[in-house]
């Protein structure tokens, strides 16, 4: 009761000061424009050296109250221009100060604004994560679709080339050819496969054309994001039509066949906009010969399109609103080509994605609701195919063997959101986000390889989750921030997703940061819900190989009813990372970010592997489900292959970045990253444990950039290089060593002056040298036979994958028209 009265006291006391103290507050008014007059959103404006700050309106606009009376700084940042600063601002007593400020495009920028490491928009240098934006600018800098390429510099990100536009991105290790550990978002949208929670990568309907930057979180995100966020998130931000209006077009082409056409048009009529886009692209990838199943002379390989194609498009009709908006967006893509997979690798034929939008944003509201669906069109497996090929008679066709390789069948995901964002004066003008989402997931395998084989209904799913974070700026120079992450799933036990981060900034631009972050990682419905009894032959009739998602655990008994094992349901995967990090401008022209983290991983989910001993003989044994055996469509016996939980690793890692200005049109980067397994608990798991917990990252990477912009006249150059060293990969049947390599890509762009027209020309893997190759006889398993050979030179191959193609010197030439 003491303790009660006290706090009334002080709840009383609070609310008798607070009038006094808002009556010696004032305000900062004011608009920011561009340097052609537009309004610019989203700009930062902050009053140097306290909390006080604020964003720009969708018309320029920002308000900045309850500001104590004195004399500050203006500091006015945003995407893509030259920051401003006005000194000398008085705010009086009840009184407004008005600061207009109009910002030059910027040819280079040592930091930028993010808004995905927190929800909000804030600077590099104050966000508390290791974060990075490309600015549209630099991916336009590019040649086709290939704005992946621009991640190549991003801090902590391991970048692998897989074929002539095809790429995969990790960070922190564990990964894999199936790799779901990084989430991707599209304006908002997560944008996953449904079955396999893999990201879209280049099966996205957006167009390099209409991307405004892209920004990418290193290290566990569910305590915003939710599940699949577990090592990182990468959000694709597109173009809104006010502020990117008009025609764009981009014809390029290139060596193996490359060819690639896209254009945009966007525009505003009053208060509405819109804007449409489209692509084709098309490249005859390099080729990787692969011997699978027990007929090592008949090879997938014969029956394989290695030429990818993609087609794509996005339209979009935006209501303004004064400093709200409104807006409907839909797209499409279809996709053909060779993908990598724990199994082998896919053919794609006609994978196609689409989405529809609704979304709605204000400064204080953030609604959105979408539909995401994939089709796997006529995809199917090579390496099965090439299995079934070798047991089923010459009569059967190669179609119909083809047929029985196939996953036919896609996903569809209704998503629902709702965020609110307000300050709290009273509390230290704490900032605070609240949200919630909803999802549905609709899976349909036409009845072949998932439950709905069994229960004639689609899978479907549902995920709640509500999240909360708080901001409290103690001082100018010390801020807390806490967020954390309600989550239940249909299948799995609730999930909370906490996250805490003291940051210190001794002077501005400077900050010191710790941090504790969980992320989790829920099964896939693949590996919870697959069911295809009989996938491949052991006894003709009588005994198949099944495989089984793991929903409900298993039991094994023996012939006389014995329990002989079990294997317990599959849980979330967890990742506990602790971090110290210093982000900071040295000399206003030299930026660095520095971070070591160490992370703990918990329950790793194991490929797909035999749960028990082979069904044969007196040892045989055999499953059951709920008390249920399990059995094919007409009762044969299954060797069951499934998912289980195993072991447990510690990681520990350093990511540095750098960027240096030595001039205004000169910007030259720097990553490397270093990561080890500093503890490894596979005990009673066999190769299964190995495989699960496999760290699949190069111990040392590192990349340099270099961009010149006009150093003379119109003329754009820059050059990356990268270079990874030898690592041990294991994954399915991808198995073997991923030899050293150092690759430098060139680009070199031509203005023709005002006329709105830019000459491109990107030469990939212009120079590289490699450390080693594999050579594939005719009856070898993949990969082959390693030797270690290192050579360099101009167009030299070398590899990132296992079990994928060398990739070597690949030439874009394009041009571009804006009008």
């Amino acid at each position: 009761m003491f303790r009660t009265r006290w706090q009334h006291l002080a709840i009383v006391a609070m609310l008798a000061l607070m009038p006094a103290a808002l009556a010696a507050q004032g305000r900062v008014v004011g608009t920011i424009t561009g340097s052609r007059g537009q309004p610019l959103s989203d700009a930062r404006v902050s009053l140097q050296g306290t909390r006080y700050s604020t964003a720009t309106q969708r018309d320029g606009r920002y308000s900045i109250a309850g500001v104590p009376a004195g004399t500050y700084t203006v500091d006015i940042r945003a995407v893509g221009h030259t920051p401003s600063q006005t000194r000398g601002i008085v705010v009086a007593a009840t009184g407004v100060s008005t600061v207009n400020a109009t910002l030059e495009a910027a040819a280079v920028q040592l930091t930028g604004l993010v808004v995905s490491a927190s929800r909000q928009l804030e600077k590099v240098t104050d966000a508390p994560a290791t974060v990075s934006r490309i600015e549209a600018s630099e991916i336009e800098n590019s040649v086709g679709n290939s704005f992946s390429g621009a991640l190549k510099k991003v801090i902590g990100i391991d970048f692998i080339q897989v074929g002539v536009t095809g790429a995969a991105i990790n960070a922190r290790g564990f990964n894999s050819s199936f790799n779901n550990r990084m989430l991707q978002l599209e304006d908002g949208r997560i944008s996953v496969i449904g079955e396999a929670g893999l990201p879209l990568g280049s099966l996205t309907a957006l167009s390099k054309v209409d991307l405004a930057g892209i920004e990418v979180v290193v290290g566990p995100g569910s305590a915003l994001y939710g599940a699949d966020a577990s090592n990182g998130v990468v959000t694709l931000q597109t173009k809104d039509p006010r502020q990117y209006p008009g025609l764009t077009l981009e014809v390029a082409g290139g060596n193996r066949g490359y060819q690639n056409l896209q254009g945009r048009f966007a525009g505003v009529k009053g208060d509405w906009g819109y804007k449409v886009t489209g692509e084709y692209q098309k490249a005859d990838d390099f080729e990787k010969r692969l011997n699978f199943g027990t007929a090592p002379n008949v090879r997938p390989d014969t029956f394989a399109d290695f030429t990818s194609r993609v087609a794509r498009g996005t339209g979009a009709l935006v209501r303004y609103m004064g400093a709200s908006r409104f807006e409907l967006t839909g797209g499409y893509s279809t996709t053909d080509g060779i993908g990598p997979t724990n199994l082998g690798r896919n053919q794609l034929i006609d994978y196609s994605h689409n989405f529809q939008q609704a979304k709605f944003v204000s400064p204080r509201w953030y609604a959105t609701a979408y539909r995401t669906a994939t089709n796997a069109g006529k995809t199917f497996q090579l390496n099965a195919f090439t299995t079934n090929r070798a047991v089923f008679p010459a009569s059967v066709s190669d179609d119909s063997v083809r047929n029985l390789a196939s996953f036919p069948g896609g996903s569809s995901i209704l998503y629902g959101e709702l965020q609110h964002n307000m300050t709290l004066p009273a509390l230290l003008s704490t900032k605070l986000i609240v949200g919630g989402q909803i999802r549905h997931d609709d899976v349909d395998s036409r009845r072949r390889w998932l439950e709905d084989r069994v229960t004639r209904s689609n899978v479907k799913l549902n995920q709640q989750g509500v999240y909360l974070q708080t901001e409290t700026p103690f001082s100018s120079k010390l801020r807390l921030v806490l967020a954390g992450r309600y989550d239940k799933a249909t299948d799995y036990k609730a999930q909370f997703s906490p996250k805490a981060a003291l940051l210190f900034s001794p002077t501005p631009n400077h900050t010191f940061r710790a941090s504790i972050n969980r992320a989790y990682k829920n099964p896939t419905i693949l590996q919870g819900y697959f069911s295809a009894a009989n996938f491949a032959v052991v006894v003709p009739g009588a005994l198949y190989v099944g495989a089984f998602g793991n929903r409900f655990g298993f039991t094994f008994k023996d012939a006389a009813g014995t329990v002989k094992s079990t294997v317990d349901p599959l849980v979330p995967e967890s990742n506990t990372t602790y971090e110290l990090g210093w982000k900071g401008i040295l000399r206003s022209n030299l930026f660095f970010d520095v971070t070591g983290y160490s992370g703990k991983y918990k329950h790793f989910f194991t490929p797909l592997i035999p749960l028990h001993g082979l069904p044969l003989g007196a040892a045989a044994t055999y499953g059951f489900v709920n008390g249920k055996e399990v059995l094919g469509p007409n009762n044969e016996k299954q060797w069951i292959f499934g998912y289980k939980n195993v072991g447990d690793a510690t990681i520990r890692g350093l990511d540095l970045g750098a960027r240096w200005l030595p001039s205004p049109k000169v910007a030259i980067n720097g990553t490397l990253s270093r990561i080890a397994l500093t503890k490894l608990d596979t005990t009673g798991t066999g190769t299964a444990g190995r495989e699960a917990t496999s760290l699949n990252s190069s111990p040392t990477h590192l990349a340099v950039g270099v961009d010149l912009l006009e150093p003379v006249k119109n003329l754009l150059v820059g050059l990356t290089a990268r270079s990874s060293d030898e690592y041990f990969f294991r994954s399915g049947v991808n198995v073997g060593v991923v030899p050293k390599f150092q690759t430098a890509d060139v680009y070199v762009g031509y203005k023709l002056g005002s006329s709105g027209v830019q000459l491109n020309a990107n030469v990939s893997n212009l120079f590289s040298c490699s450390g080693g190759s594999y050579a594939l006889g005719p009856t070898q398993a993949n990969p082959g036979t390693f030797t270690r050979d290192r050579k360099c030179g101009f167009g030299q191959k070398h590899m990132e994958m296992i079990n994928m193609a060398e990739i070597g010197t690949v030439v874009f030439v394009g041009v571009r028209i804006q009008r």
